[in-house]
C-alpha cells in the first residue's frame, strides 16, 4: 500500500465488503466510503478497499484449509495476519467468520 494505512478506513471497507460479493456492488461500497470519509482521497479509499477485499479472499482460502485439516485455525489466523497486517484482532476474526460462511 503506497499511502499511509488508515485502520478505521480499512475496518469500514471490510464491513461494507462483507455485505457485497461481486465487483459491481463494490462500487456501492466505494460510494459509501466516500460519504463516510469525505476528507480521504479516492485513491486511498480504493487501496483500502483492495486491501480489505484481499483480506476476505485470503480468509476464505484459509478457512478452506482449516476445513480440509491442512492446519489448525490458530495457524490460519497467524498466516492471515502476516499476509494482511495492520488490522485489529476483531477484524481478522470477522474475516475468518465470513470465510467460514462464504465457503460452506
Amino acid at each position: 500500500m503506497s499511502a499511509p494505512f488508515n485502520q478505521s478506513l480499512a475496518h469500514s471497507a471490510l464491513s461494507l465488503l462483507k455485505k457485497v460479493d461481486n465487483r459491481r456492488l463494490q462500487s456501492v461500497a466505494r460510494q459509501e466510503l466516500k460519504k463516510e470519509y469525505p476528507e480521504i482521497l479516492e485513491e486511498l479509499i480504493d487501496e483500502h478497499l483492495d486491501f480489505s477485499a484481499r483480506l476476505l479472499e485470503r480468509a476464505c482460502f484459509y478457512t478452506e484449509k482449516v476445513r480440509d485439516h491442512k492446519f489448525p485455525e490458530e495457524t490460519a489466523l497467524v498466516r492471515l495476519k502476516e499476509e494482511c497486517p495492520g488490522m485489529i484482532e476483531r477484524d481478522y476474526l470477522t474475516a475468518m467468520s465470513h470465510g467460514y460462511f462464504v465457503t460452506r
